[in-house]
């Protein structure tokens, strides 16, 4: 938390993707603070399953605004791998921890991602796809890669700001 406000929280999201989703149109971008802070729980530490590092907090909104869910994307530490959470369940200040509705809990490790690296980005369409979105779309093919884009950002540490 900075500020009193939510690391990683935007003031409006913006889309990183769009898709379909049993018919309906969605978009998939960085989560708003007003998101995260539905999902806050300020002192309830759980017992971590693994770490997350270069993350991002996204949330996948149906263009209809029926239903939102939130998922953090990043490097997992333990599977040296890219991956997309589950939906969050809920947001722990202390330190920074997520937690899913399927029950794993993630140590978000460092600060949040700006701009998802197009490993991340590929990870994340591979997930929706195989959560049943169809026409995936990614509108930030202008990004480009910077000498930071991989999981050697392992050794950054996560503590909450005061």
């Amino acid at each position: 938390m900075t500020n009193g406000r939510i690391a990683g929280g935007q003031d409006e999201g913006g889309i990183l993707f769009t898709a379909l989703f049993r018919g309906s149109s969605v978009t998939i971008g960085p989560a708003t603070r007003a998101e995260l802070a539905e999902l806050a729980e300020p002192w309830w530490p759980a017992p971590v399953d693994d770490e997350l590092l270069r993350w991002a907090a996204l949330a996948i909104r149906t263009v209809a605004g029926r239903r939102t869910t939130v998922h953090a994307v990043g490097w997992q530490r333990r599977g040296a791998c890219a991956w997309t959470t589950s939906p969050l369940r809920e947001l722990s200040l202390g330190p920074l921890t997520v937690t899913t509705i399927s029950g794993q809990s993630y140590l978000l490790v460092g600060e949040p991602e700006n701009a998802m690296g197009p490993d991340l980005r590929a990870q994340l369409a591979e997930t929706l796809a195989g959560f049943g979105f169809e026409e995936i779309e990614d509108l930030t093919r202008d990004w480009k890669p910077t000498p930071d884009d991989g999981p050697e950002q392992s050794d950054r540490q996560n503590f909450p700001k005061s």
